[in-house]
């Protein structure tokens, strides 16, 4: 008992786990989105492996389950990376997501947090002559969230 309330103390409690995934169950696919990026992952497994030189710092993105629920990222604990020295950044590596539900969304509210993003004057599609305007339009096509899932897919050609 008082190995536990020291470690709720540390700050480790129930968040803290000893293999990668993700701290609450989630519906796949999942968009992940955020820092001008938007990726759908189909597993768990995809959604937790990364990379030092072109990773994800998971803390800066969202995510929207397939059931519409929105999720902050609080945490992201590695396992196995490896020193950059070792590997200059090119190996893969695994992460356990601390996740805080947010709310569920409707299409329109999904949407919207997207709409945002791609018009985002930074953002990549901004940069292209034209850019934003078509990921715009892409995203007001879709009519429902898994078709909205499924054509994030491709949201590198919306430039």
């Amino acid at each position: 008992m008082l190995g536990f309330l020291l470690s709720l103390l540390a700050g480790r409690g129930a968040q803290a786990s000893a293999k990668p995934g993700t701290s609450l169950p989630l519906q796949y696919p999942v968009l992940l989105f955020g820092e001008g990026r938007i990726l759908v992952m189909d597993t768990v497994e995809k959604l937790t492996s990364t990379q030092g030189s072109s990773g994800l710092y998971y803390p800066s993105l969202q995510l929207i389950d397939a059931a519409g629920n929105l999720h902050r990222i609080v945490k992201a604990r590695e396992f196995g990376r490896k020193s950059w020295v070792l590997d200059m950044g090119t190996g893969t590596f695994h992460v356990h997501l601390v996740l805080k539900r947010l709310k569920t969304l409707k299409l329109a509210e999904a949407r919207k947090l997207l709409l945002e993003l791609v018009s985002d004057p930074e953002s990549s599609w901004s940069r292209w002559p034209g850019g934003s305007a078509r990921a715009v339009a892409q995203l007001e096509s879709c009519n429902s969230l898994g078709e909205l899932m499924e054509e994030c897919r491709r949201s590198w050609d919306w430039h």
